[in-house]
């Protein structure tokens, strides 16, 4: 069975921009078994996670 992979975003608790109206927001991509996260974006103010989710799953280690 291949390994399952679970995407999710979360808004950091005290990561307020110092303009004080925007929030550091990542959205990451991780294994179900080992928690090891596969790969991360920042979700752009004003955006939903549904729009980065193939951005991020397109990411490519270089």
């Amino acid at each position: 069975m291949p390994p399952a992979i679970a995407v999710d975003g979360k808004s950091l608790r005290g990561a307020f921009a110092r303009t004080g109206d925007a929030v550091v927001h990542p959205l990451s991509a991780l294994t179900h078994h080992d928690g090891i996260v596969l790969c991360q974006r920042q979700v752009i103010t004003g955006t939903s996670e549904i729009t980065w989710r193939q951005p991020l799953l397109d990411t490519r280690s270089t």
